[in-house]
């Protein structure tokens, strides 16, 4: 929902950063796979009760989820490229809540429906992609290797509610539960947009 905004706003940054970066001689898949270590030292920490730690990784982590894109975008988008950040995205997301399952008996029953409603909102996803790429299969995308659906729920709504869990983890249950929640309507939402555009 706020995506669009909040990329805007950081993006000339990650621009510049990333520009940079490749003068150095990184590429954008070094960035997706320090960008997942980060994302599994984030979770690490969590599951050790180091929440501050655990969000300045989940903060990094995230930067380099932009940088790769931005420096993909400056050189040539690839199709692996898309597979890796589409892949190490839907694993962070899920290691994350699954940290704090992990990490007290009372979390685990809300990190299951949390994990339950990313699967139902991850697979609508990738088959409203997977269906809109083969309708428009000549019109190649030069901004993503992959069509982006948009939604209630997004990347930067995602990064809000785990900076929440982090800050108030004796609150995570009712986050989570809100964040289930608004998570289903996205699915929702979506099925009603692919009904509206796909045949059948």
């Amino acid at each position: 929902m706020f995506d669009r905004y909040s990329q805007k706003l950081v993006y000339p940054a990650l621009n510049l950063l990333g520009v940079f970066l490749l003068r150095i001689g990184l590429t954008p898949n070094l960035l997706s796979w320090s960008g997942i270590f980060f994302g599994v030292s984030a979770a690490v920490s969590i599951y050790y009760s180091f929440m501050l730690l655990g969000l300045l990784f989940i903060l990094i982590n995230r930067i380099c989820d932009g940088l790769d894109g931005q420096m993909a975008r400056e050189t040539e988008v690839s199709d692996y490229g898309g597979f890796l950040d589409i892949v190490f995205d839907f694993f962070f997301y899920a290691i994350i809540p699954l940290s704090f399952g992990l990490q007290k008996e009372e979390n685990l029953i809300p990190a299951l429906f949390l994990l339950a409603s990313f699967l139902l909102n991850g697979s609508s996803f990738l088959a409203y992609a997977a269906i809109k790429a083969s309708n428009t299969k000549n019109q190649r995308n030069t901004e993503k290797s992959f069509h982006y659906s948009d939604g209630l729920i997004e990347g930067s709504e995602t990064i809000l509610f785990f900076i929440l869990f982090c800050l108030f983890p004796e609150k995570f249950s009712l986050f989570c539960y809100i964040f289930c929640f608004l998570t289903c309507l996205t699915f929702l939402q979506r099925l009603v947009k692919a009904k509206a555009e796909f045949k059948g």
